[in-house]
């Protein structure tokens, strides 16, 4: 009798865990559930608030002062700028290379040697490619670093063109490809050279000089097989990494697609221009222009051209006028990318952190 007693316990007792079990294994799937809906109701929520416009900013606004950035004469201000990753680097009036590895918030200076005083440079991922002057011989020279800058390697003599009788115009990069648009003084002709293995070899792409314009000066911006080339009267778009440019935003230019907007009235070599590019978008500004020009490269080829302000990339109520020089980076671990702009006195780098879903 007591043995069956003692049985029937258990079993009741054996009941009541599974009841309570079960009764937790529901509340969990219920609790499951309903994070996993709220996850994707702020998740849709988020992506209904991401910004339409460059004007649509969904991070601080913020504009520093060289002075702030890192200790610089009174008559130093920033000529250069390229971006990549995390990555900002800058140059300035003097010669020197200003390297940022936190989204531009701190920098360093970087010596090439004590007679290379650095013009331009060029980022791609981990490479930087740093165009330069030696002050005793005056030769041009380029540079190269697979480090973001630790360390460099003098890669002159790949470029097929000896250094004192070249002119560099403009460099650019992205991926595994650097393009350099150079002048070659002793027989008057320009040359656009192109390594698709990071510097380690160039090829010429034997462009006319009626097409890269020898007399006048050019910005380029890469990114993917897009190659922007951009003065004050063209913007020549390639899409196959430089090897052709059948899309030509000059109506003046024979047999050219006669685009439908681009920026200058007129080449005016005084103005100093830049461009950007970003996923399938280039973005351009001149010196003399308080707009910011966007060209859709990705689903008309470079046709369709809008502007924004150049004021709303600021601080609100803070006028930035016009700028110098222009870059963007790669998607960071939020999902943001950054803007790096150069104002127009050399003085102030704006910063500007736009989400993915905005190309720029």
């Amino acid at each position: 009798m007591l043995i069956m007693l003692i049985m029937k316990s258990i079993m009741k007792l054996h009941k009541n865990r599974l009841a309570i079990s079960n009764s937790i294994t529901t509340i969990s799937i219920a609790v499951a559930v309903l994070l996993q809906t709220n996850n994707v109701s702020a998740s849709s929520a988020a992506l209904n608030e991401l910004p339409e416009t460059i004007s649509e900013v969904i991070a601080d606004r913020n504009i520093r002062h060289i002075g702030d950035i890192v200790k610089v004469k009174r008559n130093e201000s920033l000529t250069r700028i390229a971006a990549a990753g995390g990555h900002v680097y800058l140059v300035t009036n003097k010669g020197k290379l200003l390297i940022s590895a936190d989204y531009g918030a701190s920098f360093r200076k970087r010596k090439l040697g004590r007679s290379e005083v650095v013009l331009n440079v060029a980022a791609s991922g981990n490479f930087l490619y740093a165009v330069t002057l030696n002050k005793l011989t005056r030769a041009k020279g380029l540079f190269v670093s697979r480090d973001h800058g630790s360390a460099f390697f003098n890669i002159t003599d790949r470029l097929g063109i000896t250094g004192k009788s070249i002119a560099v115009v403009s460099i650019a990069a992205s991926g595994s490809y650097f393009y350099m648009l150079v002048d070659d003084l002793l027989s008057c002709s320009r040359h656009l050279l192109i390594s698709s293995d990071n510097g380690n070899s160039f090829t010429d792409s034997q462009h006319t000089n009626d097409l890269l314009g020898y007399d006048k000066d050019f910005e380029m911006a890469a990114f993917g097989r897009h190659l922007y080339l951009f003065n004050t009267e063209t913007l020549l778009i390639s899409h196959d990494y430089g090897v052709s440019f059948p899309f030509i935003n000059n109506p003046n230019v024979n047999n050219s697609n006669d685009l439908l907007v681009y920026p200058g009235d007129a080449y005016d070599p005084t103005l100093p221009v830049s461009i950007a590019a970003f996923g399938s978008y280039a973005y351009a500004t001149t010196a003399n222009s308080k707009k910011l020009f966007i060209f859709n490269s990705g689903s008309d080829y470079g046709i369709s051209c809008s502007t924004t302000s150049i004021d709303s990339l600021g601080p609100e109520g803070e006028s930035i006028g016009t700028l110098l020089a222009i870059a963007a980076s790669d998607s960071d671990d939020s999902g943001h990318h950054h803007i790096y702009a150069i104002t127009a006195d050399g003085r102030k780098l704006l910063i500007r952190a736009l989400s993915a879903k905005r190309q720029l």
